[in-house]
């Protein structure tokens, strides 16, 4: 009777854990175009039957090519789910020997591979090391699909989220993966110094979404800035004194 309980309860713990493993995740998806961000938002996602245009429509939850041993939820799952959530279609060469789709189009793009302009994964700015049905994604992680030559260096841009109008602030541009500081890298037409920096003010008040572009490398996150009055930060009894 012990070993039939003890057996019992490891197979509702394998049971459990299995029916867990695929449990829905908030990550960001962010897509980059040659020209411009064709999307950049949260998405619920978990390990499903994807839809590219061509119709050609696979399960992709990490089980593919026995990367998992149990459904999860995957970075080409997360795409299609932004895709839906978007309005935008995506295209991939399903490739049965890796049991995996090669990114052929994401939105208006095609990959060119003649070129050596293809669509390149990344995942919390690491280069994707398996394909996008078999990449497993966390809660928070950060899903990059960007367009370009040889899997090139991912921007990272990082300053405050808030500044007073008229007044210079510091921003900083790194290569996402390492954090080194990147030289020359375009922030609101201001480039940015030996050390990754770049000095910037804004002229008007309200929200303001920069990125960091740079030639050869694919463009940063947009960097929300709540640009405020000088009066909005002082203390209400100063903002009495000063009316």
């Amino acid at each position: 009777m012990i070993f039939s309980a003890l057996n019992a309860f490891f197979l509702f713990s394998c049971v459990a854990s299995a029916l867990s493993a695929n449990t829905p995740v908030y990550v960001n998806v962010r897509v980059e175009g040659d020209t411009s961000t064709l999307y950049d938002g949260n998405v619920l996602t978990k390990g499903h039957v994807v839809h590219p245009i061509s119709g050609d429509n696979h399960h992709c939850d990490g089980t593919n090519n026995r990367a998992h041993p149990i459904p999860v939820p995957v970075a080409t799952a997360a795409l299609d789910d932004a895709a839906m959530t978007g309005n935008f279609t995506w295209n991939g060469t399903w490739t049965p020997s890796l049991d995996d789709y090669f990114m052929t189009q994401i939105a208006s793009v095609p990959a060119s591979p003649t070129s050596l302009q293809n669509w390149f994964l990344y995942l919390n700015y690491h280069p994707a090391q398996v394909g996008g049905c078999q990449l497993k994604v966390n809660e928070g992680d950060k899903v990059l699909w960007a367009f370009g030559p040889s899997a090139p260096i991912a921007l990272h841009l990082d300053g405050p989220k808030e500044v007073v109008v008229k007044s210079w602030n510091m921003f900083h541009v790194t290569d996402g993966l390492n954090g080194h500081p990147i030289a020359g890298a375009s922030v609101e037409g201001n480039r940015t110094d030996g050390n990754g920096d770049v000095w910037l003010k804004f002229s008007d008040i309200g929200m303001k979404s920069i990125k960091a572009e740079n030639y050869g490398s694919i463009r940063s996150n947009a960097l929300q800035v709540n640009v405020i009055s000088e009066l909005s930060m002082s203390d209400p009894e100063d903002q009495t004194a000063l009316q």
